[in-house]
């Protein structure tokens, strides 16, 4: 070894840590395989993949290349992020070069494999999600939102407006925001981002939310969002994420960014000492695999009838583990829970090459699911490298090549994946002819069609939507309602008949969609709503309380008090109280006050009282505005000092408030 490499490798890292564990070696204990770069057909010999289950090569370098993530359009074209700039070497010089693209692949001869790619936009930084919009695409490549118009067919982006700016991600891309989802709401969604969005008529509105997972993000038949962060496998919301900024004053509505699998255990096929801390004795196994999760990312609910039995489970990447686990999800009795699909020990989809770097889980027009491959060594960003791992990196030369990337299609093997000419022509067919196509079994097809109703925006598709909303049937009822809602057809009679006829899992969505109406002073809803939740759903209940806290009405009220007295121990529902409309929030607390049920010596009561108290003062710390908090804690407590659920808890409680400044800066210190 040279006299600088030595150097290099004993010079401290920005990942390590004072006081930590000393940072031994014991990766050299390991028969530690080579780890070279392979072709995508030796990567795919190293797959391990469940018994039923066949994942087969969909794209690979140089079609696509250092792909993040990646979605199809209603034309099977699949639109890549590629972050070509993401550490180009152990200490990411230069990484915030404007190389990055997102690019068009296309599958001409209707074999399953792309055959062409079409940079669509270029000279961009570490860009990191697509979302399609009327008349174009947005691009999050920081510090730019930008809105892209293909103006003559080329798949070539021939303008660029900049939509917002000052979006973050270039000093540390896994935490930044990322992941535009649209979701069943018509809103778009993303991970790690304190707002949520919508393009209407060319205007990019937003809602302030609490800010949402790390890397990526993905949505079940009934509109719930998954997200996770590096150490943790999977969380949901148990009630809608903007309702806990719909009150400025109140920050703790519970039921946000809950644990749902209750093991972070992995099970890699191969040893895997290449992690940021693998010296620490609870991060390997005796036999040198990873114990747990530590760059979990990109979940993905399988929504395609291609993928058999697993349809209705999740994908979670596992890329420091080299593996991809699966899970199944189920609601009920007012939580979601999530276990792992295959016995401990066991995982869906493993590989022996350290470089196979699942970072993305999405569905395909043709019902299989497809996960992105950032096939790489280098993973760690450079922000939280530790000399530990810095060494493997050089010694073993995981820094080189670069320039890789694939792009895998997962299906179950007795099924077959639709060929594009297969798929459904969209250009020639009228509006009211594709709300058939709700009726699909796929999730892809069933959002995309709601997406492209919203998008062109055509009001007289309205009457066959009420039909189908009517039907009450699930799930493309739900989509139907919400295309409804999104065009202004969603009359006050067919809320209510929606809400009455359909099947209880669907309630939720069903009072939600109606909640303008709620707002305007509808009480007839009020009496539907109100009939559903004697049913004793919790998911239901809770949603209730969260729209009628909009009411103005005293039937409003009532309906609210009724269902926190029969419902009083649950905290999400206790908490939603203090997230109605400030407005609200005095003659709330006069209610209470006044309803003989109230009883100050009951907890839950109490605490009711309290948290609607402490609502209405809106005393908030604003600790984003320390520069040292911004640097050294805002990655975990969040930008507003609100915490992260699942991840960090927040750092404005009245007592911390209290406190003397001095003792704080020691704490941040």
């Amino acid at each position: 070894m040279n006299i600088t490499l030595a150097l290099l490798l004993a010079w401290p890292q920005a990942g390590d840590r004072q006081n930590d564990h000393p940072q031994i070696e014991n990766w050299r204990d390991w028969q530690v395989p080579a780890a070279p770069a392979l072709t995508p057909e030796e990567e795919l010999a190293t797959f391990q993949v469940a018994d039923g289950y066949v994942v087969e090569l969909v794209a690979a370098e140089p079609l696509v290349v250092d792909p993040v993530v990646a979605q199809f359009d209603e034309r099977g074209r699949l639109w890549v992020a590629e972050m070509r700039g993401y550490m180009p070497d152990v200490d990411g010089a230069n990484e915030a070069a404007p190389i990055g693209k997102v690019v068009v692949l296309e599958d001409l001869d209707g074999d399953g494999r792309m055959d062409r790619s079409t940079p669509f936009l270029e000279e961009l930084v570490l860009p990191r999600a697509i979302s399609f919009v009327p008349g174009g695409v947005l691009i999050l490549a920081p510090p730019d939102l930008l809105y892209c118009e293909d103006l003559d067919g080329d798949l070539r982006s021939d303008r660029e407006t900049v939509v917002s700016t000052g979006w973050g991600g270039v000093q540390s891309p896994e935490h930044g925001p990322n992941a535009m989802v649209r979701g069943l709401d018509n809103r778009i969604h993303f991970a790690k981002h304190g707002e949520e969005a919508a393009w209407l008529n060319g205007t990019f509105k937003t809602w302030p939310v609490p800010s949402q997972g790390q890397w990526g993000l993905t949505q079940d038949d009934w509109g719930r969002l998954f997200f996770n962060n590096n150490s943790t496998l999977l969380q949901t919301d148990l009630v809608p994420r903007f309702y806990g900024r719909r009150n400025p004053g109140y920050k703790n509505l519970k039921g946000l960014g809950v644990r749902v699998l209750g093991s972070n255990a992995v099970w890699p096929s191969r040893v895997t000492p290449g992690v940021n801390r693998g010296y620490q004795p609870a991060t390997l196994r005796e036999d040198g695999t990873l114990k747990n999760a530590t760059g979990t990312c990109g979940p993905g609910v399988m929504r395609g009838t291609a993928v058999g039995p697993a349809k209705g489970s999740i994908l979670i990447p596992e890329p420091c583990g080299n593996l991809v686990k699966m899970a199944t999800l189920e609601a009920a009795d007012g939580t979601v829970r999530a276990q792992n699909a295959y016995p401990s020990g066991q995982e869906f989809w493993t590989s022996t090459d350290e470089r196979f770097r699942p970072v993305n889980v999405f569905d395909g027009p043709d019902g299989a699911t497809y996960v992105v491959d950032l096939y790489r060594g280098i993973l760690q960003h450079r922000m939280f490298v530790t000399s530990y791992l810095r060494k493997q990196i050089l010694e073993r030369e995981l820094d080189t090549p670069l320039g890789l990337g694939r792009i895998w299609r997962v299906r179950a093997i007795d099924t077959q994946a639709t060929a594009p000419q297969d798929w459904p022509e969209f250009e020639d067919a009228p509006t009211s002819e594709w709300v058939a196509g709700l009726r699909h079994p796929d999730g892809f097809w069933r959002d995309t069609i709601q997406r492209m109703l919203v998008d062109r925006g055509d009001p007289s598709v309205n009457p066959v939507l009420r039909a189908f909303v009517k039907q009450a049937r699930l799930p493309e009822s739900l989509h139907a309602v919400w295309a409804l809602q999104a065009l202004g057809g969603l009359d006050e009679s067919t809320a209510r008949t929606f809400i009455e006829r359909v099947p209880l899992e669907g309630v939720p969505q069903a009072i939600r969609v109606a909640e303008s109406h709620v707002a305007a002073g509808s009480t007839e809803l009020l009496k539907g709503i109100r009939s559903r939740c004697e049913e004793g759903d919790l998911f239901t209940a809770r949603q209730a309380v969260l729209t009628a806290l909009t009411s103005p009405s005293e039937k409003g009220r009532a309906l609210v008090w009724d269902l926190f007295f029969a419902h009083a121990n649950d905290a999400v529902l206790v908490s939603s109280l203090a997230t109605a409309p400030p407005k609200r929030i005095a003659g709330l607390l006069a209610d209470l006050l006044r309803d003989p049920r109230f009883d100050d010596e009951v907890s839950a009561h109490r605490l009711a009282h309290d948290t609607l108290v402490a609502s209405s003062q809106g005393r908030l710390e604003v600790a984003s505005q320390s520069p040292v908090y911004r640097r050294s804690c805002a990655a975990c407590h969040g930008a507003d000092g609100l915490g992260q659920p699942g991840l960090a808890p927040p750092l404005d409680d009245l007592v911390w408030l209290e406190k003397p400044s001095e003792e704080l800066i020691r704490i941040v210190l």
